[in-house]
């Protein structure tokens, strides 16, 4: 009977320990879930291994029970490895591998961040990502919720959207796509409606705070916005996507990736179309954007791409803040710095805080043409008219080389052009006004028949029209000395035309305008189209280059950086002449600007970083900062605007914990902003003010985390206090123009210690996600944001006694909500639906404000009565309630 016993037990043990079953899987691609065919998946510690075929699908049978762990590895994808314990048979389901993030060409071109390798504060959202946060809105909304980032819809036109990072406004905020400088090289000025539809070409999105990683010249103080929009792509693929929300908000887009072709050639094309009618009165929109691209791989070595994008847009603005009052009269009383005595003059009855006051009706009897894009037209509607209206088609092309001399040495090189027409309405004259309303809405009905009447239109619509023309060249050089060593240098050449000039729209029911502004007896009468007012040909001339030295070792990354630039300024005034019919003409000598940057990363563990980065800019002044524009002056003795900037930061990435949290403190100091201003001396000449050496600094703290406690919630929040503040006064020189002599008289302005208005300093955010079922993702978001203080001219501060801070706006909070759910898969498409409510309360909130409003303040007897409170304050609402709803198709 023993014997019986212990030959069972031995059948059993041997059953136990030689017991074998299969282990099954598929592997995808983490980011786009697309099978990988070829990966290669081994039993570690064993012989065992199996190829994924086309589908994904491998199998590993005849392994022994127990607890095994598993390799998988495919080319440019990091090693993965994968456990189970193993009783019987087992699928393990979808197995997602990552790939290895190493730069693309465009990448390096660009200088785009990565973690653990950049020493600077860094957030990237794939294409994919940017549709679900960006909820139909302009492309800076993908960074909402970012410490120390305000986003603001201004006036609630389409593209009108702006972006401050660090307190610092978009003139010192760098954009680029693909490398590609995209501010205007005039003043360092950007506008998104010039680049509608650029988040569906995009196959990435970066925002770099501080002075950004970029190495060549470009404005950066605040940080850098940095596109990349791959012109074609290794795997065949692409989307379709449909989108609709309030006032009619339609936006269809798609793009289609060939792949590559025979192992040479790959092709892409997108488009996106949008229009709607506008949340906010007659701020309508219609766009269509083409992008496409082409990459001809001549091996492994050498290739050259092609790139395309164009905009045509259109839409209707409403540019003009307004008094609380004419907005919210619930809203001014609520506010305790609010005189109600105000409300008298603004008519609560009529306050609305969709109106625009800009826009009005017109009888659709009314058939006049409009002239704009070079050439007459029917009006957009037949029913009204926008004032301010906006419309431009700027397309860029650049083709691109990336190559691979030795071993050492590779070569990246971008040349582009960047030409097209903008433009922005506007008007003059004499008009008929509706009631009695401070904002003084044009009555166009009336105003067609007075100048019906009159035969000459006493009153009409203008285009500020820039045509603009860029080329440029990008090249640069990496050579690798030894394992820890590299070596990058570049160039930049850029050049630049801008015509500017005024031209007649719409001439409302008139024959012809005279332009009484011009010097010329008789004043010239101006048809459709004809050019009036002011009519100049700008020509900017930008050459520089780098050096850069990187030293990795083992945990740490360094850099330092060393540039010059050279800028020149060309003015042509066609309508001013020195002698006979000769335009008057000034032209700059090349001014020198130069750029230093440093910094390293320390990666004390695999889930602890600290960077540290420094810069010294030197800017060369704007355009019109060395030649004014009204006058023609040269200005020979500005001096270079400088910013010297400091971060420490820390990052923490606890992956088995779900945890990514990151903390810095930085330091910007800004010197020598200048500035310029019209004035007429006593004795009746005509002159300017220049004012040289303000200073500012922005200092600040940041905190943001992301948090996934269980797999069901995820938890992303960000915090940032600032201190931006103005350091001195200063003082300005008044200069005649007509003489070159500088006057001993100073004009001082009393800054010192003034809060910098535009933004808050200080912002909260929280966005928490539910995933209860598989592909479904619920999402609440929390914006808040408090000391905030209206944006103001500190060169209207020239009073001794003028010394508080500018109007601070009231705290507020905003609640969004999104919902998307991802189809179970289809053979390679994947089917995803998505919708967003924005605003969920309806909360009545100002998003922006402009200090002691010249048009918008109240007054008594002419008299602003309270420079610096609610009540003299001119703003823009937030946006009220709105939804989208969206369906894309991945394949």
């Amino acid at each position: 009977m023993r014997f019986q016993l212990i030959l069972i037990l031995l059948i059993l043990t041997g059953t136990m320990s030689y017991g074998q079953g299969k282990i099954a899987g598929t592997i995808v691609d983490q980011e786009t879930e697309k099978a990988i065919q070829g990966a290669k998946i081994t039993l570690t510690n064993s012989k065992m291994k199996a190829t994924s075929d086309k589908n994904g699908l491998f199998e590993l049978a005849d392994i022994p029970l127990g607890f095994h762990e598993l390799t998988v590895q495919y080319p440019k994808y990091e090693k993965t490895m994968f456990y189970t314990d193993l009783v019987k048979n087992i699928d393990l389901g979808i197995l997602k591998i990552k790939k290895i993030a190493l730069p693309t060409d465009i990448q390096c071109l660009s200088n785009y961040s990565f973690d653990g390798k950049s020493a600077d504060s860094h957030t990237s959202v794939k294409n994919e990502q940017s549709i679900l946060q960006l909820a139909n809105r302009d492309l800076p909304h993908v960074f909402e919720g970012n410490a120390a980032v305000y986003i603001t819809e201004k006036g609630g036109g389409t593209g009108d959207s702006e972006i401050k990072i660090r307190g610092f406004n978009q003139q010192n905020i760098g954009f680029l796509l693909n490398g590609i400088p995209l501010n205007d090289m005039e003043g360092g000025n950007f506008n998104w409606y010039h680049w509608e539809g650029l988040a569906d070409a995009a196959t990435s999105i970066q925002l770099q705070k501080g002075t950004s990683s970029t190495n060549f010249a470009f404005p950066s103080a605040g940080g850098a916005v940095n596109v990349i929009a791959n012109p074609s792509e290794e795997q065949f693929g692409g989307f379709a996507q449909l989108q609709y929300g309030t006032a009619n908000q339609l936006n269809a887009s798609f793009r289609v990736n060939s792949g590559l072709i025979r192992n040479h050639v790959a092709l892409s094309f997108g488009m996106t179309k949008k229009n709607g009618d506008g949340l906010i009165d007659y701020t309508w929109n219609d766009a269509l954007s083409l992008f496409g691209g082409a990459t001809l791989k001549f091996n492994e070595n050498h290739k050259i791409e092609l790139f395309g994008f164009t905009s045509s847009q259109k839409h209707g603005m409403n540019p003009f803040r307004q008094n609380i009052g004419a907005l919210s009269d619930d809203l001014a009383e609520s506010i305790s710095t609010y005189d109600v005595d105000a409300l008298d003059v603004w008519l609560p009855d009529q306050a609305d805080r969709y109106r625009n006051y800009t826009a009005n009706s017109v009888s659709e009897n009314y058939t006049g043409k409009q002239f704009s894009m070079g050439k007459e037209r029917d009006r957009f509607a037949s029913g009204f008219f926008n004032e301010k209206e906006s419309y431009s088609e700027k397309p860029l092309i650049s083709l691109n080389y990336h190559g691979k001399v030795n071993a050492k040495t590779s070569l990246q090189s971008s040349l582009f052009t960047i030409q097209g027409l903008s433009g922005i309405t506007g008007s003059a004259g004499t008009f008929q006004y509706m009631g009695n309303h401070p904002a003084k809405p044009i009555d166009f009905d009336k105003t067609i028949a007075a100048n019906k009447e009159n035969v000459e239109s006493l009153g009409i619509l203008y285009n500020e029209v820039n045509a603009n023309k860029t080329y440029g060249l990008l090249a640069k050089i990496n050579y690798r000395i030894n394992d820890n060593f590299k070596l990058h240098f570049g160039v930049d050449g850029r050049i630049a035309q801008n015509m500017e000039f005024y031209q007649v729209r719409d001439l409302l029911g008139g024959d012809f305008y005279t332009d009484v502004s011009r010097e010329i007896s008789p004043a010239p009468k101006a048809a459709l189209g004809d050019t009036i007012f002011f009519n100049q040909t700008k020509q900017i001339q930008r050459y520089g280059g780098y050096g850069q030295l990187v030293y990795d070792y083992k945990i740490l990354h360094s850099y330092f950086t060393a540039g010059l630039n050279t800028v020149s300024y060309e003015l042509t005034d066609h309508f001013k002449n020195v002698s006979g019919n000769e335009a008057f003409n000034v032209k700059t000598a090349f001014k020198p600007g130069f750029h230093l940057k440093a910094g390293g990363i320390l990666n004390l563990n695999k889930e602890l970083s600290i960077y540290l980065n420094g810069a010294y800019l030197s800017q060369v002044p704007t355009f019109d900062n060395l030649i004014q524009t009204s006058t023609g002056l040269l200005v020979t003795d500005a001096k270079n605007e400088r910013f010297q900037h400091v971060e420490l930061g820390s990052t923490y990435h606890w992956e088995e914990q779900k945890l990514k949290a990151g903390i810095s403190g930085y330091f910007t100091n800004w010197q020598n902003k200048s500035h310029y201003l019209p004035y007429v001396s006593e004795d009746g000449n005509a002159g300017i003010i220049f004012a040289s050496g303000i200073s500012q600094r922005h200092l600040g703290f940041e905190l943001e985390a992301a948090y996934e406690p269980i797999p069901l919630v995820d938890i992303h929040a960000s915090l940032s206090f600032a201190a931006w503040v103005y350091n001195d006064d200063t003082e300005g020189s008044y200069l005649d123009y007509t003489t070159g002599d500088t006057a001993t008289v100073k004009y001082n302005y009393y800054l010192g210690k003034l809060l910098v208005g535009g933004a808050p300093q200080t912002q909260a955010n929280i966005r928490v996600g539910l995933k209860p079922l598989k592909g479904l993702r619920a999402e609440l978001g929390f914006r808040y944001f408090t000391q905030y203080y209206a944006d103001f001219d500190p060169f209207t501060r020239t009073v001794s006694t003028d010394i508080d801070q500018a109007w601070r706006l009231p705290g507020s909070s905003v609640f969004d909500a999104r919902i998307s759910y991802d189809l179970p898969k289809i053979n390679t498409f994947r089917v995803q639906l998505f919708a967003h409510a924005l605003n969920i309360l309806n909360t009545e909130y100002i998003s922006d404000a402009a200090d002691n409003s010249l048009l918008q303040a109240y007054r008594k007897n002419g008299t602003i009565v309270n420079s610096h409170d609610a009540d003299a304050a001119e703003v823009f609402f937030g946006m009220p309630f709105r939804f989208n709803l969206g369906a894309r198709v991945n394949f």
